[in-house]
């Protein structure tokens, strides 16, 4: 059962880490994808090795890469994706990774940098995509948002000063869109990776303990109650989900995807 046949889905990030893991699976599934991210050696070597993989069921009808960090870019990016795929029926923001450091060490271009690309492009792209997505839900095509976020929002951690405090805003911004947007039958919905295994993740463990990042991952699978961290294809399968039909009663929802290591009853 393939449940994206032929759903037109704009990706960024999609050329590592969680956003190649969900660009995976949503292929597997049928979708129409355009990608982008910022390398377009490393975008270029997702997009052939999804196009190579024997469970691809669906096409890359484009990509390129962008910088999102600079305005404009996300509005550009939504252009070429609609132009692409002759309209848009979903998106998957997985905003580029802020500069990771402590309070002191991070500069204002490091502030500057992060909130462009965790909250104003996300609702740049947004924006610039509203127009296509009401197309698409009067085409009873269900269109759907899916914000990436991080368990940072929920439990801030110093050393990644600048994703634990902006990030909480995409959270606000998922569940406005949803009380807003919804009305036009636009579903919009955030998942909460908690410890992905990413380059990202490699790095943090590295600043954690530098001369012992392995041992920082044995910390963290301790604390997660199925005792093991989380693949990008973990991510994939709950985007899946949240663009696909079967979750069509689902908007506003903040899902964290964590093997149990989220403890909020709220």
């Amino acid at each position: 059962m393939f449940l994206l046949n032929g759903k037109r889905i704009l990706v960024t990030g999609a050329s590592r880490g969680i956003g190649f893991g969900i660009s995976k699976i949503l292929a597997h599934h049928g979708a129409h994808l355009y990608l982008t991210s910022l390398d377009p050696t490393r975008l270029e070597e997702a997009v052939q090795k999804i196009n190579q993989d024997p469970n691809t069921r669906g096409i890359i009808a484009g990509y390129s890469a962008t910088d999102l960090s600079r305005p404009g870019n996300g509005s550009t990016i939504v252009k070429k994706a609609v132009d692409s795929m002759n309209g848009l029926d979903g998106i998957v923001y997985v905003p580029p990774p802020p500069p990771p450091g402590f309070f002191n060490e991070l500069t204002s271009d490091d502030w500057r940098y992060s909130s462009q690309v965790l909250i104003h492009s996300a609702v740049e792209i947004v924006k610039t995509a509203l127009d296509s997505l009401k197309e698409s839900a009067r085409s009873n095509r269900n269109p759907s948002i899916v914000f990436v976020t991080s368990i940072a929002a929920w439990e801030p951690d110093p050393v990644i000063t600048t994703s634990s405090a902006l990030r909480i805003a995409l959270h606000g911004l998922t569940q406005v869109l949803a009380r807003d947007i919804g009305r036009y039958g636009i579903r919009v919905n955030a998942i909460v990776p908690g410890y992905i295994l990413t380059d990202r993740l490699m790095s943090l463990a590295t600043k954690k303990i530098p001369d012992n990042p392995e041992k920082y991952l044995d910390s963290l699978r301790e604390k997660i109650p199925l005792g093991r961290i989380g693949t990008p294809e973990d991510m994939g399968y709950v985007a899946l989900f949240l663009l696909s039909d079967a979750s069509s009663y689902i908007n506003g929802a903040i899902i964290p995807v964590d093997g149990g290591l989220h403890r909020k009853t709220i």
